[in-house]
Parts: C-alpha cells; sequence; structure tokens
C-alpha cells in the first residue's frame, strides 16, 4: 500500500562543506587588491611579475567557477530527484507514480535543473576570496554541456614606479562549458524506461543501464529504486559522497 509522502519544506541548502573544502584546495587567499571607481575595477601593478600574476587569478577563478558548477550541477539532479515535483504527477512513500497524465518534459526538467544550478552557484561565488574577480553568470544548457557565459568585465591596470610605467585595459574571459556527467534528460530516458516495463518479466533487464543501477521489487506495484553507479557530492541535510537514487512506482 502506498502511503502519501509529507513534502518538507527544505531551506536553500547553504553548501557549507563543499564551499570550505574549494575556497582552502583550489583558492588559497587573495592576492590582489582591487579599486572599483565608477563601475570600473582598478588594479595596481607594480612589476611584469604582478602582470603574470593577474593573468594566473583569472585562470584560477574560472577554474574554481567550473569546479563549482560541476559540484552545484550534482546537487541539482539530486534536489530533483528528492523533490520529484512535476505538473500532474504524484509521489507517494518517496515514488513518482508512473501514470499516463505524468508526463516529464524536456524544457520543464531544463528548467529546474538551471534554477537548482543558479540558486546553489552564486553560495560558491560568494566565498571567493578576490569579490572583485567574481561576476555574474547566465547558464544554458547545449547538448551534453552545461555553459556558463560570463558578463563582461574590465580590469584598468594602474602603472606604479619606474619598473612598470605602463597601464592597460584587460578584458578576462570568465566564460566556460562543463560536460555533464547528470543530464536532465536523463530523468525522462528512465520514466520511460520504467513505463515500459510492465509487460516484461526480466525487469532489472528491462531497466538495463551503463550508468545506472536498477532493483524492482513487486508488492502491488512494480517499486523501482534507481542510482548513479558512482558517487557524487550532494548535500541532503548532511553532505554526502554517495549514490544519487532516483525512485518510480508502476501500478501492475
Amino acid at each position: 500500500m502506498l502511503i502519501p509522502m509529507q513534502r518538507k519544506n527544505k531551506k536553500a541548502q547553504a553548501f557549507a562543506f563543499f564551499i570550505a573544502i574549494a575556497t582552502v584546495i583550489l583558492v588559497g587567499y587573495a592576492l590582489f587588491t582591487f579599486i572599483t571607481v565608477e563601475n570600473k575595477v582598478s588594479l595596481l601593478i607594480t612589476t611584469p611579475s604582478g602582470l603574470i600574476e593577474l593573468y594566473d587569478e583569472t585562470d584560477r577563478f574560472v577554474f574554481y567557477a567550473k569546479q563549482s558548477a560541476k559540484l552545484t550541477s550534482q546537487q541539482a539532479f539530486q534536489e530533483i530527484a528528492e523533490n520529484q515535483d512535476f505538473a500532474n504527477c504524484q509521489v507517494f512513500s518517496g515514488y513518482m507514480v508512473i501514470k499516463d497524465e505524468c508526463i516529464l518534459s524536456k524544457e520543464e526538467l531544463e528548467e529546474k535543473f538551471l534554477f537548482h544550478i543558479n540558486e546553489n552557484f552564486i553560495k560558491f561565488l560568494e566565498s571567493y576570496p578576490d569579490k572583485d574577480f567574481v561576476t555574474d553568470y547566465e547558464f544554458l544548457i547545449e547538448g551534453d554541456n552545461l555553459v556558463a557565459k560570463a558578463e563582461e568585465k574590465e580590469v584598468i591596470l594602474s602603472p606604479v614606479g619606474k619598473d612598470f610605467p605602463h597601464s592597460a585595459r584587460y578584458r578576462p574571459d570568465f566564460s566556460f562549458e562543463l560536460e555533464l556527467e547528470l543530464k536532465p534528460e536523463d530523468f525522462i530516458f528512465l520514466y520511460e524506461k520504467a513505463k515500459g516495463c510492465k509487460a516484461e518479466t526480466e525487469l532489472e533487464k528491462c531497466m538495463e543501464n551503463e550508468n545506472y543501477s536498477v532493483v524492482v521489487t513487486k508488492n502491488g506495484y512494480l517499486f523501482f529504486d534507481i542510482k548513479t553507479k558512482k558517487s557524487f557530492f550532494f548535500t541532503d541535510e548532511k553532505e554526502k559522497f554517495a549514490p544519487i537514487e532516483i525512485k518510480f512506482a508502476l501500478e501492475k
């Protein structure tokens, strides 16, 4: 018998553990002091080596942003799998019930996925030491990639002393692309596979997939307990490195 699941009003996760780890390992400490005047970022460069360090810091920030996006994409996938909040779909005892009126659309999944990425990615950026390197991002999904388009930022290099008497303008490119290991359309693929398994006798074989393991139990319904074969970082009341679970139920 299926028991209606009581949904929790979950607070937005702070990602405290991952932010601390990422900040310490990937960044270390702030290398530059910036001054913002009239919406322009000014930086004093006293030696040619300082300019090289600026380029290195740009690469460091992009690396940090890319790793942050990777973690937030894993978190986004987990939150969709846990909440299963789709139009015309019912969830009982943690299982989303497969019915004809419950239709998963690619557009809805991508919208939810990007919403969770944006919500959590901001928390990582807030922890970056050099705040003037931080920029706004727009996330898009193109094929299997997460595309991060950064707002353009201009840095004015102000010379100090005879060792570096030059001034210049530097426009770092903070945009990047990231191949997604966990894709929103995976939900549609797995949902449709489970929906088509009703007449099959070898249920696990029906759901066979190289990226997911599946256990099917029968108790009035067919219960599909699906897990990623790989472990991922995510926060579910506590920080975890574990497989992400998706649950479906199909009336026999």
